[in-house]
Parts: C-alpha cells; structure tokens; sequence
C-alpha cells in the first residue's frame, strides 16, 4: 500500500469498527457512515475522502468474500468424523 493512502486506511478502519453486518457477513459503510466520521473532523473535501473510503471498503470487503468462500469450501472438503453408535442399556 503507498504510504499516501496509510492516513486513509486508519480512518477505515475506525469506521470499520461500526460496520453492520447480516447473517454474519458485513455490509458495506454507508454513506451517512461516511459522512459523521468525516464531520467530526473536517479534514478534506467530503468527495475525496468518501471515495477512497468507499474504494478501500470494496477492496476489503472484496477480500473477505474470497476467504469465506475458501474457509467455506475447505470445511466441505474435510471429511466429516463418523458417529459413534449410541449404547443403549
């Protein structure tokens, strides 16, 4: 990552940490995210920052579909252990 974008990436991650998520997957940042965190500091213009935000998220969310599918294939190809018969008395 270029060291220009590491300010940004602090800043998503702090938004981050208030992420929704559904079914236990996470939503994107929305938009009135965004924009609260960036009023609290009005640090640059609000087009710039929510568009580096919003490309950050994408390629983060974009990743962790790729792990879940790979965590998700990996358990179905691991054999699942045999049951043992229950004793009855």
């Amino acid at each position: 990552m270029p060291e220009r974008l590491f300010w940004y990436y602090d800043c998503f991650k702090e938004l981050s940490r208030d992420r929704r998520y559904e079914q236990g997957h996470p939503l994107p940042l929305t938009t009135s995210d965004i924009h609260a965190y960036w009023s609290a500091f009005r640090m640059l213009d609000f087009d710039g920052f929510y568009d580096t935000m919003t490309l950050i998220d994408r390629a983060w969310l974009s990743e962790v579909a790729k792990r879940n599918k790979i965590d998700a294939e990996k358990s179905k190809s691991k054999p699942k252990p045999a049951l043992k018969p229950s004793r009855r008395r």
